[in-house]
């Protein structure tokens, strides 16, 4: 039997493949959308702890335009990839995305501001 790795990958390139593409005029990252789903899988599948992404994850994550990958996330991907995850994976390869960027369905906290000439 399959183990749930390899399941879950599966699953990505079947919805890869059968979901729909670029609209006319939009940028497409898709194809790097399923790379860094592949590459850092294990960083990023729904369910259990948070796993710090290895070399081979962060090459593409610092290569590709995440912020594209994060607009093309679908609501039927979310069921194995955790777009929270998909952010911190993000920070973590050195590539933070901005603050109150849509991430499929999370938004990016934007940092708080730092008040300006207040004394204690």
């Amino acid at each position: 039997m399959m183990d749930l790795k390899a399941i879950v990958q599966l699953l990505v390139f079947v919805l890869a493949i059968f979901t729909t593409r670029q609209a006319w005029g939009e940028k497409d990252c898709y194809h790097e959308k399923d790379l860094v789903y592949m590459y850092c899988l294990e960083s990023i599948t729904v369910g259990g702890g948070y796993v710090r992404p290895k070399g081979s994850c962060c090459d593409p994550v610092r290569s590709y335009d995440m912020i594209c990958i994060c607009s093309k996330i679908l609501p039927m991907e979310e069921r194995l990839i955790n777009a929270k995850k998909l952010v911190q994976v993000a920070k973590d390869c050195g590539k933070p995305i901005l603050g109150g960027t849509q991430c499929g369905s999370f938004t990016v906290p934007r940092k708080p501001a730092r008040a300006k000439g207040v004394s204690s």
